[in-house]
């Protein structure tokens, strides 16, 4: 036997659409469409009726409005010994949409920027520490993937998108100037930027490969080429670009003396 719903009208006696219009529709049995969606298996509604969760129903959190998050909770457990000490740690990093009609998905990504979006999958560093009885040892924990600027789009492994319309990938990456891309891994960081790409090896070895500001000046941290014998990548007939300081080189070896 099929449900049926009841029929709304609104001041001027037109059908409200239940998906459309009505808040809140009730079933001929006194439930609502909502009551009959988190009674499935698929999606749930989170608490308040704010956002909706997927998947890990004890854990992930999606307490902004329209907000939406799915995946799973990414931890950091185990134990560390010292001078006869051994301590047990315990982090985690739920799936989180805080930030109105964000979406958050993967393990342990956060989006609290309204409008934005994180996914991937948290970074594991060392760079915890507990202390017990006068010793501290470090420990791992996880760095999620954020996307906390309005608009920002975060996604890989432990990026984070801070700014305005900012969008960060690859592995640590962060983009913290408005409207700014950074690509790649363990970049510096800058407000001023247009593009980054990052080559760093670590949170303690950052670095950028190339950088292009507003202006459209760009900078590279090695050398650049032109043209190809291919003609579609970088090969042995590839030119390298001179410098002002190499052609001034060149000038004064070639009129014996300095140019």
């Amino acid at each position: 036997m099929s449900t049926k719903i009841k029929t709304f009208l609104d001041e001027n006696g037109n059908q409200i659409l239940p998906r459309t219009n009505a808040k809140a529709v009730y079933m001929d049995d006194g439930s609502t469409i909502l009551d009959k969606i988190n009674a499935s298996s698929v999606g749930k509604n989170y608490a308040n009726n704010k956002g909706e969760i997927f998947n890990d129903y004890e854990n992930n959190i999606a307490s902004g409005e329209h907000s939406h998050a799915e995946g799973t909770t990414f931890v950091c457990s185990g134990s560390v010994s010292a001078n006869g000490e051994t301590l047990s740690y315990y982090y985690d990093s739920k799936v989180t949409a805080s930030g109105i009609g964000s979406h958050a998905e993967g393990c342990g990504s956060v989006s609290s920027g309204e409008g934005a979006h994180a996914e991937g999958i948290c970074l594991k560093s060392h760079e915890g520490a507990i202390s017990q009885n006068g010793i501290t040892l470090n420990t791992f924990i996880p760095i999620p993937t954020i996307a906390s600027g309005k608009g920002s789009h975060a996604e890989g492994v432990g990026t984070s998108a801070t700014a305005i319309g900012s969008h960060s990938e690859g592995t640590s990456t962060k983009a913290s100037g408005e409207n700014q891309h950074v690509q790649g891994k363990y970049n510096i960081a800058d407000t001023t930027s247009a593009h980054i790409i990052g080559n760093g090896t670590s949170s303690a070895e950052k670095s950028n490969a190339h950088t292009l500001d507003w202006d459209g000046n760009a900078w590279f941290a090695g050398d650049v080429y032109i043209g190809s014998t291919s003609g579609k990548n970088k090969d042995s007939g590839s030119k390298k670009l001179a410098t002002i300081a190499d052609i001034e080189a060149a000038i004064g070896a070639a009129i014996g003396g300095s140019y």
